[in-house]
């Protein structure tokens, strides 16, 4: 795998300590092909939950790995907690076990603020891959409010005096797009293509937002939505 970066390279990123931070199940297989890839046997998972159906569907995906997580309630947090959080991050430099760290949403700026009192110094952040949000960030084509900015300046300026690099560096299937902004470490899905080849599955999973979300944002009908995807799976039974 080549990598465009002199301060990661793939032989760094085995077997270091690493805290996964994630808020939805396909975030959450991408951190395992993180695992799979690099041989990271040392880990924690922290789970940011929202009251949403992701939050079941997190659970039993880890549960089924027998993978241990703790939780981190996003929508509970005040500006009180965050504050307390940063505070914290500076008194208790025991906590502070892992050398890097795996953010599944490039946006969720409240991972950073928890993460910062269990990273080491010199420690690096690398995002993972949230669906076509990935896209559209390194196309340049989110906007973010001046509230976000200013949040965002305030977290850089932590990660500065911790001396930790963020905002930098994505592993993500998406490494063929151009991008000046990230450096991009390849995820080629290795441990799922292993599992193809072992045992051939016969069902078909969509891992995506919720038909209930995309239909509101959208004015879809659910039931048009599932008639298009049983034209869509007949089409492709048809063809292959």
């Amino acid at each position: 795998m080549k990598l465009f970066s002199t301060t990661i390279t793939e032989n760094n990123l085995i077997k270091k300590p690493t805290i996964f931070y994630v808020s939805s199940p396909f975030q959450i297989l991408c951190a395992l092909e993180a695992i799979y890839y690099y041989q990271i046997d040392q880990y924690k998972f922290i789970l940011g939950t929202t009251n949403d159906i992701r939050d079941t569907q997190m659970f039993k995906l880890l549960e089924q790995q027998k993978i241990p997580y703790e939780l981190f309630p996003l929508n509970k947090l005040t500006n009180i907690d965050r504050l307390l959080l940063i505070i914290k991050s500076y008194c208790k430099k025991n906590h502070r076990t892992y050398k890097q760290a795996f953010l599944g949403d490039y946006f969720t700026l409240d991972f950073y603020i928890h993460s910062f009192q269990f990273l080491k110094r010199g420690s690096n952040i690398i995002y993972l891959d949230d669906g076509t949000s990935t896209i559209a960030i390194f196309n340049r084509q989110i906007n973010t409010n001046l509230i976000f900015k200013i949040k965002k300046a305030i977290i850089s300026l932590n990660l500065f005096l911790k001396g930790i690099k963020g905002f930098r560096y994505y592993f993500t299937l998406f490494s063929d797009i151009k991008t000046k902004q990230f450096i991009c470490l390849e995820n080629k899905f290795s441990l799922m293509k292993e599992i193809k080849s072992q045992n051939i599955p016969t069902d078909v999973y969509i891992v995506g937002t919720n038909i209930n979300r995309f239909c509101d944002v959208f004015n879809i009908q659910i039931s048009d939505f599932i008639s298009q995807l049983e034209l869509l799976f007949k089409n492709l039974i048809d063809k292959y």
